[in-house]
């Protein structure tokens, strides 16, 4: 069996895990003021959707990572993860989100929003993964 032939195998054996639906936007730069709230609020634009699969922990570890920011104002607590997507799907950006549907295996995962940190790569992937951030509270 070739290097390609491996690989392609591992990417399509990788996508049956892919369970789970997310739905990506990005931020515009852009506000509207919200008709119910009255408050301001950004503009996103819709990226893709597409099947995906979540795996709790940071990059080298099962370890949920947890961190306090502050966001406009507020204190919020985040939990770290790493989300697979599968090769083909276009690229994303820090701050990108992704909504997640309620197709998945674990239906306590639809509803979640999870924000891109940062593209994980590597020689030979099987998935495209991505540093991500769960807004917890």
């Amino acid at each position: 069996m070739s290097r390609e032939s491996t690989l392609l195998a591992g990417r399509q054996a990788a996508e049956e895990a892919f369970t789970d639906v997310a739905s990506f936007k990005r931020l515009t730069g852009r506000t509207a003021v919200d008709p119910v709230t009255l408050r301001e609020e950004p503009v996103y634009v819709h990226l893709f959707t597409t099947k995906c699969k979540i795996r709790i922990g940071a990059v080298g570890t099962l370890v949920p990572v947890a961190a306090e920011l502050d966001e406009g104002g507020r204190e919020i607590t985040t939990l770290r993860s790493v989300m697979h997507l599968p090769m083909n799907a276009p690229p994303l950006l820090p701050n990108d989100i992704a909504e997640m549907g309620g197709h998945g295996a674990d239906p306590q995962i639809s509803g979640r929003a999870y924000r891109v940190v940062a593209p994980i790569v590597q020689t030979y992937a099987t998935a495209r993964r991505f540093s991500v951030e769960e807004v917890l509270s």
